[in-house]
């Protein structure tokens, strides 16, 4: 099967774009069971668009989920499971009262932390950009703070934020610092053909991608040209150090590891690769034609590249 068969599923009108991962009878039935359950919760839903679903609980705003996460634990798991998972996913997303909206800090310092998103993120929610505190990081990718409740991630509003009356710097500080105590990763080393090697951080942590922004505590060897990463989903870290020539092997894969662990998912963040040279993120476009990658890297990258060496017989 193709790269781009891959990422495009089944014919189009099928399923609907945000689900090719699954077949038209795996979505007809997916929905069936969303659906049932959402008749048996709710006063009534309607689609949103993009796999969201505005449902009417009786409050004074609607309240909007993704499908797209849950489609994708489907993908991921056998049928006969699906309506328990299905249950339970939507159990947590709309049983949330005990949740205080406007919480003091100190009740939650130790479950702020710093979550990555896709960079329309905000797009997809009903108040739109007013539920987020952000911090853009790259093409596609923007940081925000989140609390970490036991049943579900919620996003830190600005009001909620400016409340507190601690700076802004220093609320990502403290987010960073709680991933990094609570949420580590674990680390998995592919050797490739040719010498390159990838490596891959994975959790079942929500914050598992944050650590695409305390990378160099994984990389080794260390090098001043940085690190081909990619960020597919939020379970999930690509990398490769830029050493030597052998990165050239490494692009492919993790292109190819990025696209098809965005499609997979859970919780997809991005296709895209990037350039991770200090503490910058830089995009490195790539273009697909039929199914057929194309590398576009910038010029400063490929000036990088032309001051590298083969790698050594023993590297």
């Amino acid at each position: 099967m193709g790269l781009m068969r891959r990422i495009r599923g089944p014919a189009p009108g099928q399923v609907p774009d945000w689900a090719v991962f699954l077949t038209a009878s795996e979505y007809k039935r997916f929905r069936q069971l969303v659906d049932e359950w959402l008749r048996a919760h709710s006063r009534g839903f309607r689609e949103a668009g993009g796999g969201g679903i505005d449902i009417d609980l009786g409050a004074e705003k609607p309240h909007m989920i993704g499908l797209v996460n849950l489609a994708q634990k489907c993908n991921l798991t056998p049928a006969e499971d699906w309506p328990v998972l299905i249950a339970a996913h939507l159990d947590s997303l709309l049983n949330t009262d005990a949740i205080d909206p406007d919480p003091p800090f100190e009740s939650v310092k130790s479950v702020l932390k710093v979550r990555i998103y896709p960079e329309d993120f905000a797009a997809g929610l009903p108040t739109g950009e007013l539920m987020l505190v952000t911090r853009p990081l790259a093409p596609g990718l923007l940081a925000a703070l989140a609390i970490d409740y036991p049943r579900t991630v919620a996003t830190v509003p600005p009001d909620t934020a400016a409340g507190w009356g601690i700076p802004i710097d220093e609320l990502f500080e403290i987010g960073l610092a709680n991933v990094r105590e609570q949420d580590r990763p674990g680390v998995q080393r592919q050797p490739l053909d040719g010498g390159a090697r990838i490596s891959l951080l994975i959790g079942d942590s929500f914050f598992t991608a944050t650590w695409v922004l305390m990378l160099d505590e994984f990389l080794t060897p260390s090098t001043p040209h940085g690190a081909l990463v990619a960020v597919p989903n939020r379970h999930v870290v690509i990398f490769a150090p830029i050493v030597d020539l052998s990165i050239v092997e490494g692009i492919q894969a993790v292109m190819s590891r990025a696209v098809q662990m965005y499609r997979d998912g859970p919780g997809p963040i991005s296709p895209a690769i990037y350039w991770r040279r200090g503490d910058s993120l830089i995009l490195l476009p790539t273009r697909y034609e039929d199914e057929t990658a194309f590398f576009e890297p910038p010029a400063e990258f490929i000036d990088v590249l032309n001051q590298l060496h083969k790698p050594s017989p023993t590297s």
